[in-house]
């Protein structure tokens, strides 16, 4: 897929090939990472103001994975652990 690819289609790509079939993830891995991607797509579609099927590969980058760490522990009062378990989440899906 190219980074013009819309990021709603390549996120379930990641999720029916990747953790379904290359790599079983358990059930709770499998929602703690789906969790994940709806609290990014979320804040890309709020800071870029897309819908979400506008929303591309291209637009999710370093800056914006910080924005989400950032996010989490003070707005949404999520843990460090979590906050990692969450990290890990965006990082097994480039993997």
């Amino acid at each position: 897929m190219t980074t013009t690819t819309a990021l709603p289609l390549w996120l379930e790509t990641c999720f029916t090939d990747r953790l379904l079939r290359q790599q079983p993830a358990s059930p709770p891995t499998m929602a703690s990472s789906r969790a994940t991607c709806s609290l990014l797509r979320r804040l890309l579609q709020r800071r870029l103001g897309k819908a979400p099927a506008a929303v591309l590969l291209d637009d999710l980058d370093a800056p914006v994975v910080s924005a989400l760490r950032d996010h989490l522990e003070p707005e949404r009062g999520t843990s460090a652990r979590s906050r990692t378990v969450r990290l890990a989440a965006i990082h097994a899906l480039f993997h």
